[in-house]
């Protein structure tokens, strides 16, 4: 399934697998800290 970080985390997540988002990014770092903030 896909869902945003959020609502994973709000239906029962322990984890999170986030690849190409970061792995494709310019700054990798921006886009974790973008993704902790949502949380």
């Amino acid at each position: 399934r896909i869902y945003t970080p959020k609502k994973a985390l709000s239906l029962g997540s322990d984890y999170l697998v986030i690849g190409r988002p970061i792995t494709e990014a310019k700054e990798p770092m921006d886009v974790v800290k973008k993704i902790i903030s949502t949380i």
